[in-house]
């Protein structure tokens, strides 16, 4: 998936660029992520972990930016947990297809949920190694009006 309007925003391609630089064309480990360059975007990032016995994905971080748009914290929820209704199995795809293939993913669309005003967001989606496995998908995420 492509989505050259997630592509053109100056936070995702800041972030892209320096994942580039840090790895070019391979997969970003978790030690990495938690350098000193990559802490102006923390704010932004998200990390899922795939959870074999439940079949779902785990937040085991979410940034400030992404909890403030969410109106809460969403570390340690389950994507079941999320409230996502009838996008749940298409995101959920979307995560087994970042793990299997090991791709980037821009996106883009509207969070329209839980009663909340209409938010539009762009991301990256792409995969997460830790230990030497990649058993994670790591977003960036931009905000409109954050």
């Amino acid at each position: 998936m492509h989505c050259p309007d997630a592509q053109q925003r100056p936070l995702i391609r800041d972030f892209i660029k320096l994942v580039d630089l840090t790895v070019g064309e391979q997969i970003l480990d978790f030690s990495q992520l938690q350098s000193r360059p990559f802490c102006l975007f923390w704010p932004n990032i998200l990390i899922y972990r795939f959870v074999p016995d439940l079949v779902d994905y785990r937040i085991i971080f979410a940034g400030t930016t992404t909890c403030k748009t969410y109106d809460k914290d969403l570390t340690g929820k389950l994507m079941t947990e999320m409230n996502f209704g009838p996008a749940l199995k298409d995101l959920r795809k979307l995560n087994d297809q970042v793990m299997a293939n090991k791709n980037r993913y821009y996106l883009s669309g509207i969070h329209d949920w839980e009663d909340k005003k209409y938010v539009k967001w762009w991301q990256i989606r792409m995969p997460l190694k830790r230990s030497g496995q990649v058993n994670e998908v790591l977003l960036c995420l931009d905000f409109e009006n954050t």
